[in-house]
């Protein structure tokens, strides 16, 4: 099983204290792929029957390595138009993240943000990964090696910084620094009520 502590089960229940609309939370089994290694499953959030948007995640419980920890990556969220700027995103990803961090997960990733939802992850204090920028660096030294001037892509590399966090595969951020953040803004935003029976 992925997760050995379930902080919100399936038939979770959450009111919007904007809107006071109620959303119902949905989990598929979870899938193993890889011979055991890695699991993926979605999130679903329903407003009555209504589908209001899903958050597919994979994971990497365990490991061979004692001293790696497991790692969990969103690999896709999305909401319908008429359920966006709810804050239903935050409250899926606050589910996944608090399920990870209880399971040992020290970092969440996302692999290749869209480049209008990265102030969003920027906000919650994603950052790349460090094996990510130092791909981009290897790919310019290689670049340099192959007869460019050193000190030209250097300068090129320090002026599109913007440009190529777009291009970062990964990006990720501390579970328990997400979870601080996350926590405070659902608190605000959403009650938890008991699950439907």
């Amino acid at each position: 099983m992925m997760f050995t502590h379930i902080a919100f089960g399936h038939r979770s229940r959450f009111q919007n204290l904007k809107t006071d609309k109620v959303f119902t939370l949905k989990r598929t089994p979870v899938i193993c792929c890889r011979m055991g290694a890695e699991y993926r499953f979605k999130l679903k959030l329903f407003e009555g029957s209504i589908y209001a948007g899903y958050a597919a995640v994979s994971g990497y419980p365990y490991h061979s390595s004692k001293t790696r920890r497991s790692k969990y990556h969103l690999y896709n969220l999305a909401l319908e138009n008429n359920y966006q700027r709810l804050s239903l995103g935050s409250l899926l990803l606050y589910i996944i993240n608090t399920e990870a961090r209880l399971n040992g997960g020290g970092y969440f990733y996302i692999e290749y943000p869209l480049y209008t939802a990265l102030g969003f992850y920027l906000k919650l204090g994603f950052f790349p990964d460090p094996e990510g920028v130092s791909e981009s660096e290897k790919k310019y030294q290689l670049s340099a090696s192959a007869g460019a001037d050193v000190s030209s892509i250097r300068n090129h590399y320090l002026n599109s910084k913007l440009s190529l966090s777009r291009r970062y595969l990964f990006w990720r951020c501390h579970t328990e620094a997400l979870n601080t953040k996350l926590c405070e803004a659902m608190c605000k935003k959403f009650k938890y009520l008991k699950p439907d029976r």
